[in-house]
């Protein structure tokens, strides 16, 4: 197995099955409003930008994969281990391969057959940007974050994509 693309979409990692809106689209038959999800505000624009940073990096007459791929999604977030908001490793896959599918790199979602070593990393617990506290009672400790919770300028999700 050869890697054929590697892919850095910049920014806080997303999860879409928590950031959905639910938007009125009918009536059914019974007199119920029909709705359908959508990504919130927030969650669509960093697909939107995530989608055009990797079209613009895709060589010219690139053509979409359309075979069978493994993906390796390594998640870098803002995040600590201790921390009862740390999203699921698994939830973190959704949309880097929905932004894959979207800006053209594959054709469908459907051709991950795996995602052999992916994982988050939770940045907050060996962030090198935590200060001391320089008064106090804890005067000269670690600081227990950096305070660029996300905004944290290396927050990242790295795809290491492999054809099969």
């Amino acid at each position: 197995m050869d890697s054929i693309i590697k892919i850095v979409i910049p920014g806080h990692p997303v999860v879409l099955k928590n950031s959905k809106n639910l938007v009125p689209v009918g009536i059914t038959k019974s007199g119920k409003t029909r709705s359908i999800p959508i990504p919130n505000k927030n969650v669509a624009e960093y697909m939107e930008r995530a989608i055009s940073n990797i079209k613009d990096k895709l060589p010219r007459g690139f053509q979409p994969i359309d075979c069978p791929i493994s993906l390796k999604i390594i998640s870098f977030g803002a995040w600590k281990r201790s921390s009862e908001n740390i999203p699921d490793a698994s939830n973190l896959y959704q949309a880097p391969e929905d932004i894959l599918q979207a800006a053209g790199v594959i054709v469908n979602d459907r051709q991950v057959e795996d995602h052999d070593g992916s994982r988050r990393v939770c940045m907050c617990d060996t962030c090198g940007d935590r200060g001391t506290f320089k008064a106090g009672p804890r005067k000269g400790q670690t600081r227990p974050d950096c305070g660029a919770v996300k905004k944290c300028p290396y927050e990242r999700v790295e795809i290491d994509m492999t054809i099969l």
